[in-house]
């Protein structure tokens, strides 16, 4: 921390009156050739672009946006051509075709704001240097804006803990910079552990999943963060109603090397806003925390070098950290509560890019730890420590390779090797030791994969793939065919087709073991092939876009089916059968998305989802398959947005219906404890609350560019009922216990920014 402070103190007096090349402007171009649009941006920007002959040729662009420099509109471009722009110093700038993307194509651009577009190859794909404010947020923060999205909703309204077309969070797989990351998210899932200033490149997939990826069924979240070689150091900070921040990029070698860090803290333990306090209230509600010391930090660096023309290598590191202290004394006993939880990673990515080829060699770690400890000192009599531990030790290996055998023919191909240990322990010591449930497992796979993207041929794109997992030490082969199929119909409309087969050996469980802080309840563990099967899914997606006159219909329609899902019969109320049950999930439903663009200032979309999702499981609920809990069956949000010039405003209107539940019921006879006559066939009320968000843009200096903004969460401070569990089933003649959460309530938050 004091060296990164000393770096601040020196790049303060260093970049403050720094030449820059950034400079407000509106461009317009209506199917204008590139070669024409470059040469425009070089007269403006003083630049030169080179690039082979024939990779432009008879390529033409659509540019209709507000930039604030070169670089933004570069990564537009970037995005609509399928290009790759290289700064070979502050003037020249190479252009070859871009291999990371696939040669995927840009169906909609601005999907939902500017810097978020949709792709082809069935990705969303979100540049949050680039991204206009949405509803809500003050900041482009990467995971609640993925919420935004249809078929995505929020079960409890945290960050983190999104639910993906009827899958679980635990099945979606979120890696920053190549590593994977385990962390359930600050306070408690309700702030993203990424620091959304950050320059971010993300890929959001739900569909259609590229065979370099595996490990989770439901979703990737793939998060870059940037790999361009800063011209000059910045110094970006800034406060919020939750934490402060700080990032500086430093060219160390001009065009060759260069440093990029950052660091956010929460300030709770210096000074309490309402934002936060009302934060805590949501988080720690139906637990016994009042008084506490809770603080979160996340920081980051990055290393990028061009070793040459060919060779790029990046270094990243990243560490995320909650920290909780609570200390009472009631009935002559003295309570204390430690919980800690950190995920910390390290990755090296070397890419080796030729003009039709790329090789990219990628080594990561990731390490997760969670530590909850419970002590009781009573006045007389024994003390009792109750200790909870999580561990992951992540390591992954990818080599993939890509080669454009002709204009709109490329070959994937690689290897990934990952290695998997995971541990967690539950005991209690008093006068003497009980281990109350423990697991210590390892995994380790070897996958192969290889696809084929064929484009344009005779308005058809084919994108088929294979990736082979073998798992040991159970010695078992799994197979997973992936393809994208599109077909453009005319120039309005295109329809695509979309299969899956994935596979997951890593899961979140609910512990049976009562804490008696009531937060962080959930545990990683390993598939074991037996008791806990390996989770295997299979979609199937069917959909279109059509866009005309600033109007945009996106309709999807899925069927995708989980198998090898477990629970615990405690669950669902269970007195007696206290055991793990494996199971079925079936969904089925559509997404919609209509968007119209009144003007290049203001538009407005609607986003529909339906969903019918049903588990089933041997020996419960006699058989008979039920409503899942993940299953949200109508989800409706409602946007607008407006920009003009330095100001941005945006609203959001959320409504879903209510989360299945099961009803408790009490015997005849009074016992204390309870049955059901069916699982979740009843459901909570309607869920539904208002957002709005504002920014100012401003520059106090010439080089000191400005940004202020406010947001409201459930303006109207609805009080919807999220959830309802119950404690204590486990045993016969013990009380239940009934717990109600509730949506979080009026938020009011602000952020304020300098950067130069």
């Amino acid at each position: 921390m004091k060296v990164f402070v000393l770096l601040l103190c020196f790049l303060n007096w260093h970049t403050l009156f720094a030449q820059t090349d950034q400079m407000p402007l509106h461009l317009d171009y209506n199917k204008k050739k590139v070669t024409w649009v470059l040469t425009q941006l070089e007269h403006r920007f003083n630049v030169k672009f080179s690039y082979p002959t024939d990779l432009l040729k008879d390529k033409t662009v659509t540019l209709d946006d507000d930039y604030d420099s070169l670089d933004i509109v570069l990564l537009d471009l970037s995005l609509l051509l399928n290009l790759d722009f290289q700064r070979i110093d502050n003037r020249y700038i190479y252009i070859v075709p871009t291999q990371s993307k696939s040669l995927s194509e840009v169906w909609v651009k601005g999907y939902l704001s500017s810097g978020i577009s949709k792709s082809d190859n069935a990705s969303f794909e979100i540049n949050s240097k680039n991204m206009h404010l949405l509803p809500g947020l003050t900041e482009p923060d990467i995971l609640e804006g993925i919420q935004h999205l249809p078929g995505v909703v929020s079960l409890d309204e945290t960050a983190t803990q999104f639910s993906v077309r009827g899958g679980t969070a635990d099945q979606n797989r979120i890696i920053w910079d190549g590593i994977n990351i385990y962390h359930g998210g600050h306070l408690f899932g309700l702030v993203s552990v990424f620091n959304p200033n950050i320059s971010h490149h993300i890929s959001f997939i739900d569909k259609g999943t590229p065979v370099t990826y595996g490990e989770r069924i439901s979703s990737v979240v793939a998060i870059k963060t940037d790999q361009k070689i800063a011209a000059k150091s910045t110094v970006d900070i800034g406060l919020n109603g939750i934490a402060a921040d700080a990032i500086i990029k430093i060219p160390i070698v001009q065009n060759r090397l260069d440093f990029q860090a950052s660091v956010r803290r929460s300030y709770e333990d210096f000074f309490e806003t309402e934002t936060f306090r009302l934060y805590e209230e949501k988080a720690f509600q139906n637990t016994k925390v009042q008084e506490e010391f809770f603080m979160f930090k996340d920081y980051n660096f990055k290393i990028n070098y061009k070793l040459n023309a060919h060779n790029d290598v990046h270094l990243s590191m990243i560490h995320i950290d909650n920290d909780l202290e609570h200390s009472y004394y009631q009935d002559q006993n003295t309570y204390n509560d430690f919980l800690d939880s950190e995920n910390e990673g390290i990755s090296l990515d070397w890419q080796t890019k030729f003009l039709y080829s790329t090789w990219q060699n990628l080594l990561s770690y990731s390490n997760y730890r969670f530590d909850y400890l419970y002590n009781t000192y009573p006045d007389v009599g024994d003390s009792a420590v109750f200790t909870k531990s999580n561990r992951i030790k992540d390591f992954n290996f990818l080599s993939n390779y890509q080669l454009i055998i002709e204009k709109n023919k490329l070959l994937n191909f690689g290897y990934q090797f990952d290695y998997k240990s995971v541990d967690f322990l539950f005991k209690e010591e008093s006068n003497a030791l009980f281990i109350l449930d423990s697991d210590d497992s390892t995994i380790y796979s070897n996958a192969l994969f290889a696809a084929f993207n064929r484009k344009n041929y005779h308005n058809w794109d084919f994108y088929a793939g294979l990736r082979v997992n073998y798992f040991l030490p159970v010695n078992k082969l799994k197979l997973e065919p992936r393809f994208v199929i599109n077909r453009k119909i005319n120039k309005y409309l295109k329809l695509q087709l979309t299969g899956e087969i994935k596979h997951q050996v890593i899961t979140q469980i609910n512990e049976t073991v009562l804490s008696d802080l009531g937060l962080e309840r959930k545990v990683w563990r390993l598939v074991d092939f037996n008791q806990f099967p390996l989770i295997t899914s299979k979609q199937f997606t069917m959909g279109g876009i059509f866009q005309q006159h600033k109007w945009l219909v996106d309709l999807d329609v899925y069927y995708k089916q989980t198998d090898g899902i477990t629970t615990l019969s405690l669950g669902f109320l269970n007195p007696v059968d206290n055991s793990f049950h494996t199971g079925i999930r079936k969904a089925l439903g559509f997404d919609i998305f209509l968007r119209k663009k009144i003007n290049s200032d203001f538009k407005a979309w609607l986003s529909y989802s339906y969903m019918n999702v049903r588990e089933q499981y041997d020996g419960l609920n006699n058989g008979e398959s039920f409503p899942a809990h993940t299953g949200i069956r109508h989800i409706l949000s409602i946007s607008s947005s407006y920009y003009l010039k330095k100001f941005e405003l945006a609203a959001v209107w959320k409504i879903h219906s209510g989360k299945p539940y099961t009803e408790l019921e009490t015997d005849d006879d009074e016992q204390s404890y309870s049955y059901f006559e069916s699982i979740n066939s009843d459901y909570l009320p309607v869920y539904h609350r208002l957002d709005i968000s504002g920014i100012y843009k401003f520059h106090i200096f010439k080089n000191i560019k400005a940004k202020a903004g406010v947001s409201i969460k459930n303006v109207y401070n609805q009080k919807s009922l999220i959830n309802i569990e119950y404690l204590g089933n486990n045993q016969p003649n013990v009380p239940i216990q009934t717990r109600a959460y509730y949506a979080i309530g009026i938020i009011p938050n602000f952020v304020f920014r300098l950067k130069w």
